[in-house]
């Protein structure tokens, strides 16, 4: 076992992509898994068609004795804002005298970040105590697994909503705060029922080919995450959603907080967050929502200084949450004397995206974060798309380690000006861990 531990803290210095690391790990280890239960490297099998994730996490949680619902949460799902809005919670409940654990996703430079205690990711060591604890059970509980139908390993998401949970009750905590992956309903986080409340940030057009096909779909879906008396919260909507938000909380009979309308979208979620708060304390937490918006997590809105070049950082991954980026960056600096650094994923919403991206840049480079990505990512394709023209013909290359000392790496070499990275986390990730 102690092996299986050694070659994921080995390989997780590679940096390698998370989930490549958890099945070159897994299939090291578990036999089974070399005999055909991996799938594909981001795939595992599930055993019953249109069995979701909450179903199969809840599963093994039964089997594995972790007991998902032993410390109550407060869950929030949406489209845009959400990770802020989980980590302006954490600290709004943390102002108000409550012990606090976290779990939020993705996370941008190591897997640790995932879960936190009072604002604070663990150390490597006690996350990979806790992943010890999660393998040590499947293990153990192999011949169960089987016997219910259940694969020996969960796919990724579900196996760190494992860690995560298997780990919290030990913390002596008085609530979580927890980001939904995608969607709601479905998702590995909606197999917690013990809710202290629901928060449903900004909703639009992402994983549309997941949870849509339509925006009302993918409104009911994140919806799937609420509980029959538990308070929703949520901003007013745009898209015509507000009337789908107020049908369904009257179905489940869940008393509705819409927040007062901003056009500041770090004082949405920050009203969000302070609302969510005060549902929980049963008044409002000492911190105002002004004061939380200090709170947004690192790669949303964050600035970086490496030599003489200074990085707007941002994840921007959808067309809405790219305007407020943009214009973010627009109020600091003129993008003709700028670097746009970009990167997004094929049907990552580039018609969205690159329409607002498209200005008299001083250097454009699409940067492939990680050799890992870049095969079957038709960049070409992106180059071609209406809102590029002017940029690059050329791939910049992935951010290389040489970006550290000096302010430059593979694919940013020579930049000048100030640098807007976006487009994609894993980007934003890459980039943040260069610059350390």
């Amino acid at each position: 076992m102690s092996n299986v531990l050694e070659a994921f803290v080995r390989l997780s210095k590679m940096r390698m992509p998370t989930e490549e690391l958890y099945w070159r790990t897994m299939n090291a280890w578990h036999p089974a898994v070399e005999k055909g239960f991996r799938i594909k490297m981001k795939t595992a099998p599930m055993p019953v068609r249109n069995v979701t994730a909450a179903d199969t996490t809840r599963a093994y949680g039964e089997v594995l004795n972790i007991d998902l619902n032993a410390t109550p949460i407060v869950h929030v799902a949406g489209t845009k804002g959400k990770g802020s809005t989980t980590a302006m919670t954490s600290q709004a409940l943390l102002s108000g005298g409550m012990k606090v654990g976290t779990y939020t996703s993705p996370h941008l430079q190591r897997v640790e970040e995932r879960v936190a205690v009072d604002g604070v990711p663990l150390d490597a060591d006690v996350f990979l105590e806790a992943f010890h604890d999660v393998v040590d059970r499947l293990w153990t509980a192999r011949a169960a697994l089987e016997a219910k139908g259940l694969p020996p390993l969960p796919p990724f998401f579900q196996m760190m909503t494992l860690v995560a949970f298997g780990f919290f009750p030990r913390a002596g905590l008085d609530a979580l705060v927890v980001e939904a992956g995608v969607g709601g309903r479905k998702d590995a986080t909606n197999a917690v029922d013990n809710k202290l409340a629901t928060v449903l940030t900004a909703i639009s057009n992402d994983h549309l080919d997941v949870i849509g096909p339509g925006l009302e779909d993918v409104a009911r879906e994140k919806l799937g995450i609420c509980r029959p008396g538990i308070p929703l919260i949520t901003p007013p909507q745009s898209f015509g959603l507000d009337d789908i938000i107020k049908a369904h909380a009257a179905a489940e009979t869940a008393p509705l907080t819409v927040t007062r309308p901003t056009s500041d979208p770090r004082l949405e979620n920050a009203r969000l967050a302070h609302a969510a708060a005060s549902t929980v304390l049963g008044h409002p937490p000492p911190v105002a929502p002004e004061g939380l918006t200090r709170h947004t997590p690192q790669g949303r809105f964050t600035v970086r200084q490496s030599g003489d070049c200074v990085y707007y950082i941002d994840g921007a991954h959808n067309g809405a949450s790219m305007r407020h980026a943009m214009r973010w960056f627009e109020s600091n600096e003129a993008p003709e004397s700028s670097t746009l650094a970009f990167f997004c994923y094929p049907g990552k919403q580039l018609s969205a995206m690159l329409p607002i991206l498209a200005r008299p840049w001083g250097d454009v480079r699409v940067v492939v974060p990680t050799p890992k990505i870049s095969p079957g990512c038709p960049m070409e394709a992106l180059m071609d798309h209406d809102g590029a023209e002017g940029w690059s013909r050329e791939l910049a290359g992935r951010v290389g380690r040489a970006m550290g000392r000096g302010g430059v790496g593979v694919g940013l070499e020579g930049v000048k000006g100030p640098v807007l990275v976006t487009g994609s986390l894993h980007l934003v990730g890459s980039v943040m861990s260069t610059l350390e």
